[in-house]
């Protein structure tokens, strides 16, 4: 039997229903093992930072005791969300924020990149 720590991650399935149906997102990992060529949804392991109280302070809709009871654990389940959220970013540059007052999040230097080019809703 495997007797290595488990690493707490988490992943995140992004769908987009369009006219044609649901579209879901995958990420093709590079040729390095242990995931080489296969096909994935964004995510990762669970960062120092992801469980940062400032962090946590910038979420809205969800605190880290609703999402610690939605997993079932006693806390930094919030940890969970944030981590789906940077892992996204880094990986496909999507990123799901929104101003505090609730309006888009409008970042010109990554429309030049071409990394904000899909609507999320």
């Amino acid at each position: 039997m495997n007797k290595l720590p488990l690493i707490p991650a988490a992943t995140v399935l992004v769908l987009r229903d369009t006219k044609d149906g649901i579209e879901v997102l995958m990420v093709k990992r590079s040729k390095r093992p242990p995931f080489e060529n296969l096909f994935v949804f964004p995510g990762g392991k669970i960062d120092e930072a992801d469980r940062n109280i400032n962090i946590f302070n910038l979420c809205n809709g969800l605190d880290d005791k609703e999402a610690s009871i939605k997993l079932g654990i006693s806390h930094a389940g919030l940890s969970y969300w944030v981590a789906c959220i940077r892992e996204c970013f880094e990986e496909v540059g999507i990123l799901f924020a929104k101003k505090n007052n609730g309006e888009d999040l409008d970042l010109p230097v990554l429309k030049k990149k071409n990394m904000m080019n899909i609507e999320i809703s």
